[in-house]
């Protein structure tokens, strides 16, 4: 209103103008209207009007207009208000003087208001004064002015702005030396400092591009050397100083070639890395930047870890390079340079591994047509071949032949390097072919030897070597296929071999000798005279160039002579045989004794020897052969294929000399070779053999009398007739009956005697009539029969023997009838004193009267007739009176020599007769002469006699004294006896049965012990045993028999034929036929016999598992049979390495772990029977090592592993052990825990896996109380409802989470109550199983309500909120629904065992608070349902049923009672 009424020249018009627009710019700033602004702007304008340039305010008001305009401008973004705020700014300016002090603040306003219009326009004008303003600024800023450094900045970001766009050096100088300015006013602290040095370097840098000035390298340098000090890792300008400094370092290294710079780049290129994560667009350029440092500083001779941390770098470009990367190829070529040059040095497979991988990953992205495929194949093809000279990896050599096939396919036929390829190739197949053997491979060689002859002419110099390499080939090919066409390209190969060799060549024997083994080996599939008539030309000619020394000088006799020899078998002219010996004795003089390459000429000299001897029978020539035979069987070892050989042919030589001499030596000899040819003759053969060996024992023992070679020798008859054929048996029976009767001549024994007579009448029933040696068999069984007789008395036999003498006599000459009649008479004799026939009497008489009828009176053999008469007389005393009896028995005293054995039976038989005559007559001279000669007869008497000799002594005296002898008892020592006593205590521990590792032999005990008496041990105790006490010789015999009887058990997963107790009837584990089972058990025997164990033990074979007492008895011992022995032996069939150790499936299996933990010294063997890790440790469970292997694998703590004791403590611990591991029969998982747990039960194999364990928890249960056995989540037994149906719930352990102690006690607590509580527990019995119903003592508390939460998936389950009287209430998962009605009832019990109780109170009081703290804990409970006759069952869970008591109330009312669960 004031200015509406005020004209523009009225002296309040201008108050008025400034006064409202004072009032608008306040309204502005506190409401920022814009249109208040834009009224202030044009008041402004109004007020500068009315101040012209000379007025006092006209400044003022040129400032306050440019504020309100920039006002503006900033919030509209107007171009002509920044024009005029410019405008106005420099017209304020223009009115203020330079000593004005606000001349410095209007210099930096226009400034910036000019720098606003250059962003916006970029007009060089605004530029140019802005770069004066500032300079004008800066001359009035003095140095010490904090805003001196920024106007140093200012200007110089100015100066830097015109520079881009006009590049002028003199603007670039100058910001340089401000940015020199402005680093010197900054401190090192200043948080500015940073960029001012990178400022100032990038402007060095900038003119160092422009001007290459040296002096700013070095400076540039240093400045970023600061900056990159000032930097922290996450400063944004860390990196780019990094990137700097080590391209100027670089740029510098490339002039001067410092090291040290070197060194400093690489420095800065690996922190550029390690601010720079893979995703970083430049990480990639940084990784090749410092691998291209490293292999520089590599190359001027630095160490490996260059060459290391290069392989490293190449790896991750390679990481971050994806396969269709333009560079891949030439980073994949770059890492193979390195890793190639690494493993030149250190030889490393794990390079060259990693060489071949990025070979074939090179030839995988080089076309066929890349030129530079084939260096690629090739140098993949060179690592191969390293690795495969290494390694021998089938793997790799396949791969080469492929490489140099493709190779092949890539080189025209005339490219100068492919005969090198060819041979290559054929290198390596060949190689192949000695590995596997196939006959592509060989035929695919064959056709690249042909293929590089081909390119080879026949003056070339390898020529002769391609053609011997294509020979090698088609022999081999040859062995293979035994074509006759690649025999005859052998052969025709072998004679353009001769023809490229002169006479002179040094091989040229050794072609000629080839070419002669071919023709052999037609020679005997063709059999052609010509192919041998060719064949003795060239091994002649082969003679002549061989030197004394040369290996041929041997080998050429030899072969000439088989030529010759098999020239003599076709032609028989003796001539050949002698030249052909003359050159076998050469080619044996030039062998040294003992070499392995004399037993050839040794046996082929002795098979023509032999041969000539047969012809010509010269004994020289029988000799010779003996001693070439044995030279040769000392040269030849058991398993050669011509030892039998050797020992039939020495043994027939020898037997041939024998029957010619007679030398026992021989015999000797023959007998021990025959004895070695039965173990290597076959079953088909083998009678044969055994024959021999018998003829020569029975021939030995008629002459030197050995038993031991009679009893051989009808062993090996019974055998012989055993499996004699029938036209044999005849001989079979003759012979052994001729044993047999000769061993009961020798030993008296009447069986042999029995089984003499039974072959000899199944021998005289096989001869007709006819037969000449049938009188021979009725002697000789007659013979038998009569002394059958005389030793039983059956008169069976005597019948048969009369009869049998009377067709003898139809048979015999008179030149022999002489004794059969003497025999008949006899046995007719003692026929009549058994039945007193008048029959046999009369023939008696009328065989005596015909015996002395042949028998003349001087004849020696007369006295024998005489006496049979007398005894005949002597019997029927109404033949003839006593007198003449005596006068008989005198003349037959007369004619027996004194020192005949029969002199004996005559004084004995004529005192018979004195005495006889003196008890009729009387007469004591009669009775006296008796008695003198009873004591001659006493005094003559052999052994066999002596006792009928003192007893007609005695009767004489007896007759004369009336007294007789008494006997004397004989003192028996018991020293054996008390070493068989702690034999047969020892063995009773042992196993049933044992394997002999000597022998492969299965003992049982009674053979163990058998086994002992025959050893040195024992005879070393008995002959020891004179000079120890008894107790000094139990102690002794205790230690020795404790080491003879030492065993080794072996542990092992059963695997394909094993063998059984009924596979080792009749043969022994080392005669066994090869099975996977037989290899494993005699390795086993092996190893134990070499660890020095005679006995060992298997699961397999040493148990009747036929027998149900024996497999129980077995299985109840196994545990302390394992505890015993002195070694276990575990076997892992499927353990190569030391990484599949814990792998194996011996670990899961349930038997195995009983072995484990009984075992005391316990050695483990990989698949090939090595130790495991190459261990030597005696014990591997004493071995820090595999015991922490072991306790991985098994979950078994080292305690127990180490010292491992048997019983029920910890049964639940236990049980987890076996809980993971399985066994072929389900019921052996129960069975198996039968010694770990030490308890005893009925095996019954068929019984249900669930009763086996049912039964086996029951007696845990019984015997120990061990309730924790009860706490399991899962399916129930059929069983009993408290036990699982499997072990595997047993996998966890229980564990309950416990509450603080409180070392107090509870307050307000009826003491009394409490102490009654403590009583009853006290009193409560232990669990127990009878008949299927556990007696469970138990707190019980009665289930009040549930509540089903949720029901859920198929098979259904439930989920309840139990509630039970003093108990928190608890969810609870179930499979079944319970049931609600009074006819259901419920309850959640708590067991109780003894072991919880702790007795360790020191009084009453503490005894309650240990009582109530343990009642305080958490606990599980078992949910029950109670049945009639007040029964319970379990019903099970799917989860743990944990609560704890409410207070101490309910622990002190708790309901105690023992269930009885079904």
């Amino acid at each position: 209103m004031v200015l509406e009424v005020t004209p523009p020249q009225h002296r309040e018009h201008l108050e008025s103008l400034v006064s409202l627009t004072n009032f608008l710019e306040q309204r502005y700033k506190r409401e920022r209207i814009l249109r208040d602004l834009a009224e202030v702007i044009t008041l402004r304008r109004a007020v500068l009007k009315l101040t012209p340039q000379g007025h006092p305010e006209h400044r003022s008001s040129l400032i306050n207009l440019a504020n309100h305009l920039s006002e503006r401008c900033q919030r509209e973004s107007s171009m002509e208000d920044l024009d005029e705020v410019i405008f106005c700014q420099r017209a304020a300016l223009e009115l203020t003087s330079p000593g004005h002090p606000e001349y410095l603040v209007s210099l930096s306003h226009l400034v910036n208001f000019l720098d606003k219009r250059l962003t916006r326009r970029g007009d060089m004008k605004d530029l140019t004064a802005i770069i004066a303003y500032r300079r004008a600024v800066l001359a009035l800023t003095p140095p010490w002015r904090p805003e001196c450094r920024m106007s140093l900045v200012h200007l110089a970001n100015c100066l830097d702005r015109r520079y881009q766009l006009e590049g002028a050096m003199v603007d670039l100088t100058e910001i340089i030396n401000l940015q020199h300015a402005a680093l010197d006013l900054t401190r090192p602290w200043h948080p500015e400092r940073l960029s001012c040095l990178i400022n100032l370097a990038n402007y060095l840098d900038e003119r160092l591009k422009r001007e290459d000035a040296i002096r700013d390298t070095m400076e540039i340098i240093t400045h970023r050397r600061a900056a990159l000090e000032l930097a922290p890792p996450w400063h944004p300008q860390r990196l780019v100083s990094l990137v700097k400094l080590a391209t100027f370092l670089d740029e510098r290294f490339r002039k001067e070639d410092a090291m040290k710079d070197l060194t400093e780049i690489i420095t800065y290129r690996r922190a550029m890395l390690e601010v720079t994560p893979p995703a970083h667009p430049d990480h990639l350029v940084f990784v090749l930047g410092l691998a291209r440092s490293l292999d520089e500083r590599f190359r001027k001779g630095c160490g490996m870890e260059d060459l290391a941390e290069l392989i490293t770098l190449r790896r991750t470009v390679l990481g971050l390079t994806h396969s269709r990367h333009p560079e891949r190829l030439a980073f994949l070529l770059k890492l193979a340079a390195y890793l190639e040059e690494r493993f030149g040095k250190e030889g490393s497979m794990v390079d060259m591994t990693e060489l071949i991988i990025l070979r074939r990953a090179v030839l995988e992205l080089t076309p066929s047509r890349h030129p530079e495929r084939l260096a690629f194949l090739l140098k993949l093809a060179a690592y191969l071949e390293e690795q495969f000279r290494k390694q021998s990896s089938m793997e790799d050599l396949t791969e080469l032949i492929i490489l140099r096939r493709t190779v092949l396919e890539l080189t025209p036929s005339t490219h100068p390097e492919r005969l090198t390829f060819l041979l290559k190739l054929a290198a390596h197949l060949e190689e192949r072919f000695r590995q596997e053997g196939s006959k592509e491979d060989l035929t695919e060689l064959i056709t690249l030897r042909r293929a590089a002859l081909e390119l080879t002419p026949s003056r070339h110099p390898e020529h002769l070597a391609f053609l011997l390499r294509l020979a090698a080939c088609l022999e081999q090919r040859l062995r293979k296929v035994g074509s006759m066409d690649d025999l005859t390209k052998l052969i025709t190969v072998r004679h353009a071999v001769l023809e490229l060799t002169p006479s002179s060549h040094p091989e040229r024997l050794g072609f000629l000798l080839r070419l002669v083994a071919y023709l052999e080996e037609r020679l005997r599939k063709v059999d052609s005279v010509e192919d041998l008539i060719e064949l003795i030309a060239v091994r002649s000619a082969a003679l002549e160039p061989v030197s004394v020394g040369d290996p041929e000088c041997l080998v050429n006799p030899v072969k000439l002579a088989t030529c010759l020899d098999e020239w003599f078998r076709k032609e028989g002219a003796t001539e050949d045989l002698a030249e052909a010996i003359i050159y076998r004795r050469a080619a044996l003089e030039l062998i040294p004794t003992g070499h392995p390459e004399r037993l050839a000429p040794l046996s082929n000299l002795a098979n023509n020897l032999e041969e000539r001897y047969q012809k010509l029978g010269a004994m020289e020539d029988l000799t010779e052969t003996i001693t070439h035979r044995r030279a040769a069987l000392g040269l030849t070892p058991s398993e050669h294929p011509e030892f039998r050989t050797l020992l039939t042919g020495l043994a027939r030589n020898l037997d041939e000399r024998f029957r010619r001499e007679g030398a026992m030596d021989d015999l000797a000899e023959t007998i021990t070779l025959q004895r070695a040819i039965l173990e290597f003759t076959p079953l088909a053969e083998r009678l044969a053999a055994l024959a021999k060996l018998a003829a020569c024992l029975d021939e030995r023992f008629k002459r030197q009398g050995d038993m031991e070679d009679l009893n051989e020798a009808i062993t090996l008859r019974r055998t012989i007739l055993e499996f004699a054929p029938s036209a044999e048996r005849l001989a079979a029976l003759i012979n052994l009956a001729n044993n047999l009767e000769e061993r009961f001549r020798m030993g008296s024994a009447i069986g042999d005697l029995t089984e003499t007579i039974t072959h000899r009448r199944t021998a005289l029933d096989l001869t007709p009539p006819e037969y000449p040696e049938r009188r021979m068999l009725l002697t000789s069984l007659g013979r038998n029969l009569d002394e059958r007789f005389r030793r039983k008395g059956a008169m069976e036999d005597l019948t048969e023997t009369i009869t049998l003498q009377r067709s003898i006599l139809e048979f015999t000459s008179s030149t022999e009838r002489l004794a059969v009649l003497f025999d008949l008479a006899n046995n007719l004799d003692e026929r009549f004193r058994k039945e007193g026939t008048v029959d046999d009497l009369m023939e008696i008489v009328a065989y005596r009267r015909a015996t002395l009828e042949l028998d003349p009176s001087g004849y020696p053999e007369r006295l024998v007739p005489l006496v049979n008469l007398a005894n005949y007389l002597d019997r029927e005393d109404f033949l003839a009176d006593l007198d003449k009896r005596v006068s008989l028995r005198r003349v037959i005293l007369e004619c027996t020599p004194v020192a005949s054995p029969d002199r004996s039976v005559s004084l004995v038989n004529l005192a018979t007769c004195l005495r006889e005559k003196y008890q009729r007559v009387g007469v004591s001279a009669e009775l006296d002469e008796a008695i003198t000669h009873a004591r001659d007869a006493v005094a003559f008497c052999p052994l066999e006699h002596r006792e009928s000799t003192r007893e007609c002594l005695a009767s004489c005296i007896e007759l004369k004294i009336k007294s007789r002898d008494s006997p004397v008892a004989a003192a028996i020592s018991d020293t054996k006896q008390i070493i068989l006593n702690i034999v047969d205590e020892t063995v009773t521990t042992l196993p049933l049965r044992l394997l002999d590792t000597e022998t492969g032999a299965l003992c049982d005990r009674d053979a163990q012990m058998l086994r002992f008496e025959r050893s040195a041990p024992c005879k070393e105790l008995l002959s020891s045993a004179s000079v120890w006490d008894n107790q000094r010789l139990e102690m002794e015999a205790r230690k020795a028999i404790s080491k003879f009887f030492r065993y080794a058990t072996l542990s092992h997963r059963w695997g394909r034929g094993e063998p059984l107790f009924c596979d080792m009837k009749g043969t022994r584990a080392y005669d066994l036929h090869s099975t996977d089972g037989v290899v494993k058990l005699q390795k086993f025997c092996l190893l134990a016999f070499r660890q020095d164990f005679l006995w060992a033990w298997s699961d397999t074979c040493c148990i009747d598992k036929g027998s149900s007492a024996e497999l129980q008895e077995a299985i109840g011992s196994m545990f302390s049979w394992y505890r015993r022995s002195g070694l276990t032996i575990v076997y892992l069939s499927d353990v190569s390495d030391t990484a599949s150790f814990t792998k194996s499936v011996w670990f899961k299996r349930g038997w195995t772990l009983q072995e484990l933990l009984a075992s005391e010294t316990v050695l483990f063997y990989m698949r090939d029977w090595s130790p495991y890790a190459n261990n030597a440790s005696s014990n591997h469970k004493t071995d820090d090592a595999v015991l922490k292997e072991l306790q991985n694998a098994t979950g078994i703590g080292e305690k127990h592993l180490r010292n491992f004791r048997p019983g029920m403590d910890d049964a639940r611990l236990r049980l987890k052990w076996v809980s993971t591991r399985l066994t072929t029969k389900p019921e052996d998982i129960a069975y198996s825990l039968f010694g770990v747990l030490d308890l005893h039960l009925p095996v019954l194999y068929g019984e249900s896996a669930e009763k086996a364990l049912g039964r086996l928890l029951a007696e845990i249960v019984s015997q120990s109380g061990d309730v924790s056995v009860l706490d399991w989540v899962g399916q129930r037994s059929t069983f009993h409802s408290c036990f699982p149906a499997t072990l595997r719930p047993y996998q966890n352990m229980p564990c309950m989470q416990s509450v603080p102690r409180n070392s107090t006690g509870p307050s307000n607590v009826d003491t009394k109550r409490v102490s009654k509580l403590h009583k009853a527990i006290v009193k409560l019995p232990r669990p127990r199983f009878i008949n299927r119903r556990l007696a469970l003592p138990s707190f019980v508390y009665s289930v009040t309500t549930f509540k089903l939460l949720r029901t859920w998936g198929s098979p259904s389950r439930y989920e309840y909120e139990i509630h039970a009287s003093g108990l928190t209430p608890l969810p609870v998962t179930l499979s079944v629904s319970l049931q609600e009605g009074s006819d259901s009832s419920y309850a959640l019990v708590r067991p109780w065992h003894p072991k919880w109780f702790a007795p360790g109170a020191k009084d009453n009081e503490e005894a309650i608070r240990m009582l109530l703290e343990r009642f305080g804990q958490p606990f599980r409970t078992l949910l029950l349902r109670a049945l009639p006759h007040n029964e319970y069952e379990r019903i099970a869970s799917d989860c743990k049923i944990a609560t704890c008591a409410k207070d101490v109330t309910s622990i002190v009312n708790s309901n105690l009672q023992v269930l009885e669960i079904v």
